[in-house]
């Protein structure tokens, strides 16, 4: 790893370590003086749970790029209806981020494929943190869905500030961060673009972008069908799964 890739991850690890150390140490001191009543603990105890959710998804996003062969990485197959999928997936980002604009257009009424339904809600939790990382929650968002024989694509759009288009492909290396205009600052770790493309090189889909400052960005995913009785599964879709839980850790760097 490079040296600037290790300074952007200890600096990503740094803060939340020195929130939960800070958080800890009030409530131990208020608490040995008996004196726990006169703090409001639930504020000190959310700050610390958002920031454990913070590692938990830099840990997962590590250990998920650390992997060099795709093969070497364990696949929960299910077959899912994607359309319903991606209709949770909006509702609980809706709820989790307080957040309306996200359009969704279904141009067929289902298309059920077998996928590995949690790093699929890791690609669109990342497109959608993406997103209002630099847009705001105030961004709008769109997501088409349509399909043929051979594949199920996804259409992910929204009316951010784009970037410039010469690094459309260089953006989904690991560790490249590009600077928000409207702030001036550089932040998050570089990571979510980079795991989106490889969940989707694990799905034998493709994902590309295209974009320009000012311009949006417009995210084309393909899920090939022709495939699909090649992959094996033993289950149908969990019914069980907490999706709000997830969300709440996908989108920690921005709640």
């Amino acid at each position: 790893m490079e040296l600037n890739s290790l300074a952007i991850i200890s600096h990503e690890f740094k803060m939340p370590i020195a929130t939960i150390r800070g958080g800890v140490e009030v409530l131990r001191r208020y608490l040995i003086v008996g004196r726990i009543d006169e703090i409001d603990t639930a504020t000190y105890m959310k700050s610390m749970q958002r920031n454990c959710n913070i590692l938990a998804r830099l840990t997962s996003n590590l250990i998920a790029l650390s992997q060099k062969e795709l093969s070497a990485i364990y696949m929960d197959y299910s077959c899912v209806d994607f359309c319903k999928l991606i209709e949770d997936l909006i509702k609980t980002a809706k709820e989790t981020l307080e957040a309306s604009k996200i359009n969704y257009i279904k141009k067929i009424e289902e298309a059920y494929i077998v996928c590995d339904i949690e790093k699929i809600e890791k690609v669109f939790f990342n497109l959608i943190s993406n997103t209002v990382r630099y847009a705001g929650k105030d961004a709008e968002i769109e997501i088409i869905i349509q399909s043929n024989d051979s594949v199920l694509e996804v259409i992910y759009s929204d009316n951010g500030p784009g970037i410039p288009k010469e690094l459309s492909e260089k953006i989904f290396e690991p560790f490249v961060r590009i600077n928000n205009e409207s702030t001036n600052v550089v932040s998050g770790s570089g990571l979510g673009l980079a795991i989106v493309r490889k969940f989707m090189n694990l799905h034998n889909g493709e994902v590309k972008l295209t974009t320009d400052t000012g311009e949006g960005c417009v995210f084309n995913l393909k899920f090939p069908l022709d495939d699909q009785n090649d992959l094996s599964f033993t289950q149908n879709a969990p019914t069980n799964r907490d999706l709000n839980a997830t969300a709440e850790i996908e989108f920690s760097t921005i709640l």
